[in-house]
């Protein structure tokens, strides 16, 4: 049997911070077979961080579908929802729910907040627009 030494590339990713690390791990081993293909599953990006985490995750179903787009709404520091991400439609009706039910604190930010929105004609089913809310709101938080 024949010694291999191989490079395996280890995707990591942080719980805490929903960002992807890349680890490079040095094996020696016995190799018996080697798989020829990989398939990635998806990927998330995090699109505005602060007390507010704003997050999009990436999937696919099968090799060469197109991806499927979720978001997702974590407060930190909070027990709504036991801190856990929140999955958003990027529309009106999940916005003023979200900001309107989840805490007090973010119920009285919601007049401003709405009014940044208004002022400034972001778009509700927008995802650059759910961006520029978030970081002003996570600035008045």
């Amino acid at each position: 049997m024949k010694q291999v030494v191989f490079l395996l590339i280890v995707l990591v990713s942080g719980a805490a911070t929903a960002q992807t690390k890349q680890a490079a791990v040095q094996k020696t081993q016995t190799v018996k077979s080697v798989a020829t293909e990989g398939t990635l599953a998806g990927f998330e990006t995090v699109l505005s961080d602060g007390k507010i985490l704003f997050s999009k995750k990436l999937s696919w179903s099968s090799p060469g579908s197109a991806p499927a787009a979720a978001y997702f709404l974590e407060t930190k520091n909070s027990s709504f929802n036991n801190g856990k991400p929140f999955a958003v439609s990027l529309n009106k009706d999940a916005f003023d729910s979200y900001f309107q039910k989840s805490s007090p604190e973010l119920n009285q930010k919601w007049a401003q907040l709405t009014k940044f929105m208004q002022d400034r004609r972001l778009s509700y089913t927008d995802e650059e627009g759910w961006i520029k809310a978030i970081n002003y709101l996570n600035s008045i938080l």
